[in-house]
């Protein structure tokens, strides 16, 4: 069966509030499609009002929720507030709870979080990353920090009920989350903490796909660490577009949205 390829641009951890302008995304577009892979600034509201301002560029926007969206609110409660979105705005779709569909594609994504063991132990062991985790910034007034290992669990579950459901059709599919899928999308650097950095990511997506049982899987994408990675690992490319901070690590000035062809 022939199938018609999907453009999309990709977007994400723009974080809005540490820049003094924002990119021109009418003139930086490639496609008609959008999906932003969350942190667009600190709290929910900051979200919502970003990607109705892509909504207002792009034929649809695809999103889901990052760490900084999710600031002053439980992550299954923002999953639901999130989603109301589409009751009054069309061309977004929040792919956190369902299958959102363009052409013979399927895109199905969650923030992720993690399970504190993104390298599945190899670096550190367990109570290394809880404490170092713990010692990152507001860990008891961010109520995602308290539990946040059961969000990746349920996030991991949701997604694999939803990929299971679409693997009956002759479809393409995207998975799209925030946190870091696999221990190969970190950026290390010498002086990284290896405990923190299995704080990155869910490791139980570690090995996905190494059996090849999700062949219609062609690309995952990703946020959340600032450095753009491209990669193939077990037939499914790897790529994120982050735009970050000012002075982030690898920083590139002439930062754009990633057209991706799935």
């Amino acid at each position: 069966r022939w199938q018609i390829l999907i453009k999309v641009d990709l977007i994400s951890d723009t974080h809005n509030n540490y820049w003094d302008t924002q990119p021109d995304y009418e003139s930086l577009k490639t496609s008609d499609y959008a999906v932003f892979l969350g942190d667009a600034d600190d709290g929910p509201e900051k979200l919502l009002e970003f990607v109705k301002d892509l909504s207002n560029i792009y034929k649809k926007v695809l999103f889901i929720d990052g760490n900084h969206d999710c600031y002053d609110i439980d992550p299954f409660e923002a999953m639901d507030y999130f989603d109301s979105i589409t009751q009054t705005n069309p061309n977004c779709h929040y792919m956190g709870k369902k299958i959102v569909m363009i052409d013979n594609c399927a895109f199905i994504g969650a923030n992720g979080w993690t399970n504190l063991a993104l390298y599945n132990g190899k670096k550190s062991g367990h109570q290394a990353c809880v404490d170092a985790w713990n010692k990152t910034r507001d860990v008891e007034k961010i109520p995602f920090k308290r539990h946040v290992t059961k969000y990746a669990i349920k996030n991991y579950e949701s997604m694999m009920i939803r990929l299971n459901k679409v693997k009956r059709y002759n479809v393409n599919v995207a998975m799209c989350t925030h946190t870091l899928p696999r221990w190969e999308c970190v950026t290390e650097f010498p002086t990284a903490n290896p405990a923190l950095l299995e704080c990155f990511g869910n490791g139980l997506t570690n090995n996905f796909n190494h059996d090849k049982i999700h062949n219609n899987v062609k690309v995952w994408m990703f946020g959340h660490n600032h450095h753009a990675r491209d990669f193939i690992k077990d037939d499914i490319l790897y790529v994120s577009a982050p735009r970050g901070r000012p002075g982030d690590y690898l920083l590139t000035k002439d930062w754009r949205p990633k057209q991706i062809i799935i």
